[in-house]
This record gives C-alpha cells, sequence and structure tokens, in this order.
C-alpha cells in the first residue's frame, strides 16, 4: 500500500491509479485474512464438536465480489479515462515542443541579422566620425585663423576707441563737476540768503518788541516807584542810559548775518546771560527783588522763544550724524525729531550738548535735573541708546 502511493509520477491521475491499485490490494487482502479465520473457527469448532452456520460469511462474500467488480469497473473506466488525458497532454507537449524548436529558429535566426545590421552600423558610425573629424579640424582651422584676424582688427579699433573714450571721459568728468559745483554753490547760496533772510527779520521782529515791553516795564516801574528818592536820581538815570544802551546793542540780526548757524545762537545765549548778570548786580542795590525776577523771567523767556524758532527752523534742513559733536540746538532738533519738543527748554537751560548727552545722561538726570516725566524717560533713554550704536 504505502510502495504504491509514494510513487513518484510526473501527474496526477498516476497518483490517483496508484491509491486505488493499493485500496483493491488492501480490500484482497483483508478478504484473505477473513477467510483463513474462518477456517481456524471451523477447525475449533471441529475440533470442539461445535457446528457453525456459513450462510451468512456466503452472503458477505458475495456482497463484497459484487463490490469488488464495481470497482474494477470504475477503475478501468478512470483508466482509460487517465490514459486519454496523457494521450491528449502528451500530443499538447510535443506540440508545444515543435512550437519553442520553431521559435528558437526564429530567434537565431534574429540574432545573426542583429549582429549583421550592428556590424554594419558600426561600419558606417567609424566612416562617418572619421569625415566628420577630418572637416572639424578644416573648420577649427579656419576659425583660428578668423579668430586671429578679428582679434588684430579688434586691438587696431580699440587703441583708437581708447584715445576717444579718455577725452570724452575727461571732459564729461569736467563738465559734471563743473556742473555740480555750479548747483551746489547756486543752491547753497539761496539757501544760506533765504534762512538768514527769514531768521533774522523774524528774530529781530520778536526781539524788538519783547525789548520795547522790558523797556516799558521797566520806565513805569522808574516812575512809579523811584520819585520819593530824589537823593539816586542821578545814579540811577546813568545806570539806565547804561541799561538802554545795552539793549540798543544787542540785536540779532547782526550775528545771524555774519554767522549762520549754532554760533550765532551761541553769542546770542551769552549775550543774554551778561545781561543778565549785568542786571543782577544793578539791582542789588537799590533792593527791589520784585523788578529783578520779572526782568530775569522775562529775559528767560525771549531766550527760550528765540531758541525754540531757531531749533525749529534748523530741524528742516539738519542730518543726524555725529551724534557726539552736537550743539545743544541739534540736540532741540533732536528732541523735536522724537516728538518730545515739551523738554527743549530745559534741556537749553542746563546746556546739554552730544558729549553731556550720550556720557552723562540717565533716567535719574532726565526726572529730577529735566523734569522729564517717567512715561517719556524710558523713550529718551532707548533713542539715547540708538544714538550710541
Amino acid at each position: 500500500f504505502f510502495f504504491f502511493f509514494f510513487v513518484d509520477s510526473d501527474f496526477t491521475f498516476f497518483k490517483i491509479y496508484n491509491i486505488f491499485i493499493a485500496c483493491i490490494i488492501y480490500v484482497l487482502h483483508m478478504h484473505h485474512n477473513h477467510e483463513q479465520g474462518v477456517t481456524k473457527k471451523l477447525e475449533w469448532s471441529e475440533f470442539m464438536e461445535q457446528q457453525i452456520v456459513s450462510d451468512e460469511g456466503k452472503q458477505k462474500e458475495t456482497q463484497q465480489i459484487e463490490q469488488i467488480q464495481k470497482l474494477e469497473v470504475q477503475w478501468t473506466k478512470e483508466r482509460q479515462e487517465l490514459v486519454q488525458q496523457a494521450q491528449q497532454y502528451e500530443e499538447q507537449v510535443k506540440q508545444y515542443q515543435a512550437q519553442t524548436q520553431k521559435l528558437q529558429q526564429e530567434l537565431s535566426q534574429w540574432n545573426e541579422k542583429y549582429e549583421a545590421t550592428q556590424e554594419q552600423h558600426q561600419s558606417r558610425i567609424d566612416q562617418i566620425t572619421a569625415s566628420s573629424s577630418e572637416q572639424v579640424l578644416k573648420y577649427t582651422e579656419k576659425l583660428h585663423e578668423l579668430v586671429k584676424d578679428y582679434e588684430q582688427r579688434l586691438k587696431e579699433k580699440d587703441e583708437s576707441r581708447s584715445v576717444e573714450i579718455q577725452t570724452m571721459r575727461h571732459t564729461l568728468e569736467a563738465l559734471y563737476i563743473y556742473t555740480y559745483m555750479y548747483i551746489y554753490s547756486t543752491i547753497h547760496d539761496s539757501l544760506e540768503a533765504k534762512l538768514r533772510v527769514q531768521i533774522s527779520t523774524e528774530y529781530d521782529h520778536k526781539f524788538s518788541e519783547e525789548r520795547k515791553k522790558i523797556q516799558q516795564e521797566v520806565e513805569t516801574y522808574w516812575k512809579k516807584k523811584l520819585n520819593p528818592f530824589s537823593f539816586c536820581n542821578f545814579d540811577i538815570n546813568n545806570n539806565n542810559k547804561k541799561e538802554k544802551a545795552k539793549f540798543e546793542n544787542l540785536s540779532v540780526s547782526g550775528p545771524l548775518n555774519s554767522d549762520f548757524g549754532s554760533a550765532a545762537l551761541s553769542t546770542l545765549v551769552t549775550s543774554l546771560t551778561e545781561r543778565k548778570q549785568s542786571s543782577a548786580d544793578f539791582a542789588k542795590p537799590v533792593n527791589f527783588p520784585c523788578l529783578c525776577k520779572r526782568g530775569r523771567k522775562t529775559k528767560r523767556n525771549v531766550a527760550n522763544t528765540i531758541a525754540k524758532k531757531y531749533i525749529r527752523t534748523l530741524y528742516m534742513y539738519i542730518t543726524f550724524e555725529n551724534s557726539w559733536n552736537w550743539t545743544c540746538e541739534e540736540v532741540g532738533c533732536w528732541l523735536i525729531s522724537i516728538n518730545c519738543k515739551m523738554y527743549i527748554t530745559s534741556f537749553i537751560e542746563q546746556y546739554i550738548d552730544g558729549t553731556i548727552l550720550l556720557s552723562d545722561i540717565g533716567e535719574h538726570e532726565l526726572k529730577n535735573d529735566l523734569a522729564v516725566k517717567s512715561m517719556h524717560c524710558k523713550k529718551i533713554i532707548r533713542e539715547i541708546h540708538h544714538l550710541k550704536h
């Protein structure tokens, strides 16, 4: 049974065939063993003098024989079918083999043709490359000759053009410098003249008005208060004459026309301070403190208004560079640029220039000395930090 089951075969129907044969052999073997067992039992029954009815065994044998016959018939049919299928498969295999042989022959033919075409193609490529290389060499030689001729012509033209270009360059540079200097001088002169005229007229007008007011106040004060003191009229008149002479000699148009810029304002401030000191010295022996305070306040207001007006006009033309070398007026322009123009008077009174602004000014100085609000202190300190860096 196991021998027939494990026999190797190429097709499945051979395996089925072997299984079927093994089943038949197994059935026959069992039948044979049954017969032997029956004979043995009969021998023992004869030996023991017992009779056994054998009708049932005969019926079973007949049934088994019929089953075996049926199985043989089925097996023969299946065998014939399997044989037919095997023949068909063999025929198909033969056909496939013939087709493969034909295809192999065709492939060999196509390979031979392909090799022949490759050889022809390579021979043509070699011919073309040889001819093209010769043509390329000829063209390169011609190109080298043309390039040499072109370079020689360019050199000749460049020499002639270089002279023309140099002459044109010199003339253009001269024209550019001349036009630039002319335009710069005209613009500078016109702006300077306009600024001088505007500043001088405005400052002279305002200063003359303030001077008239101060003179009227002084004259009214002398008329009201100093009439009882007849014994010192002579000294007071002399002092009044000196004071009037100082007011008349002091004018804004002179320094602004002579020196335009921060020097004019510095001279004006120094003259105002000298006048302040002289008026204070004059007030001491007379002992009229009210007059001294009013005079100082008016003079301070005049100086501050003049400085503010000058700073506003200067702000239109100033460029914020070299902050360490700034004057008080330029510091005022810087305050206008950061929207803190309300502190210009305090900065001018403390005479804060660029070096003091960048080196000595901190939050403590801004709050205590310059009366800056806490909401503006951080902004001013931040802008000072930007100027330093």
